[in-house]
């Protein structure tokens, strides 16, 4: 059996062991604390701790980079709205359909440009403007405008596949036949969130009103030729009709609700063409 003084022996170098170890982790862990009062960085854990450079501390970091970087456009082709207005036909001196477009730039949101198109009042010569119009592969939304009489603006919800076959145009002649498109459906919803930018017209202080019949003359005849084209077009777009009324020397509104409508109008049919899914008109 082993004596009592080799037994008291082992004892001594176990307690010296185990005292060591617990020395060794005191010295990193005060040296741990002593480098980060220091401003140095340490990773690892306290058990085995690794020093970073301190001039690493100053190369600036990815996070730090992006920061500093400007924000991105949004990728992609720019979409493009096109605002159209008539030009003169008759006793008239001035159109006001065309009038608002004129000088009158839009806050579109980011991605979309707009250019505005003077469309003549012809029977003849209209479809051919739309078709150049549609044949931009960027165009999607196409806000036509119109004169009428009245003192409201008037959103028009519906196009209708009939003319006036009296009514004679800027060039002196009537319209080619008593429908707009022979065999087409004999009417087509505005493609505009119809509520909504009623609502928004109204909020803006624009005096506006709902209307269900754009007329038989060129401007339901531009509006059917439109919808009817945007019903077969592989390229999604949105389309509508807006009347707007004489200036208010003439019965109608001021400029300035007139001009309003323009940005009201557009800024909706952005909306409504950048959302994923279309809403409920």
């Amino acid at each position: 059996m082993p004596n009592s003084a080799s037994t008291a022996r082992r004892l001594t170098v176990f307690e010296a062991f185990a005292l060591s170890i617990r020395m060794k982790r005191r010295e990193k862990t005060s040296q741990k604390r002593r480098g980060c009062r220091r401003g140095r960085l340490f990773r690892g854990g306290i058990v085995s701790p690794r020093r970073r450079r301190i001039r690493d501390f100053h190369r600036p970091s990815s996070a730090l980079r992006l920061r500093c970087t400007p924000p991105r456009l949004p990728s992609g082709p720019m979409k493009t709205m096109v605002l159209t207005g008539f030009g003169l036909w008759g006793e008239e001196t001035y159109n006001t359909s065309w009038d608002i477009l004129r000088d009158n730039p839009l806050a579109l949101p980011a991605g979309w440009t707009s250019r505005t198109v003077k469309l003549p009042v012809s029977w003849s010569r209209v479809p051919a403007a739309l078709d150049e119009i549609l044949a931009d592969e960027s165009v999607r939304a196409v806000v036509c405008f119109g004169m009428c009489s009245g003192r409201a603006i008037r959103l028009e919800r519906l196009a209708i596949n009939l003319n006036d076959r009296g009514a004679r145009d800027a060039d002196g002649e009537e319209a080619p036949d008593e429908y707009v498109i022979r065999g087409a459906p004999p009417a087509y919803w505005t493609g505009f969130a119809f509520n909504p930018t009623l609502a928004a017209l109204r909020r803006a202080g624009v005096k506006a009103e709902e209307s269900r019949s754009a007329g038989g003359f060129v401007c339901n005849f531009t509006f059917y030729h439109l919808m009817h084209r945007l019903a077969s077009r592989s390229i999604p777009a949105v389309g509508g009709f807006v009347h707007v009324p004489h200036y208010e020397t003439e019965g109608g509104l001021p400029l300035e609700h007139l001009s309003l409508t323009v940005p009201v109008v557009a800024a909706e049919a952005a909306k409504l063409a950048d959302a994923p899914e279309l809403p409920l008109k």
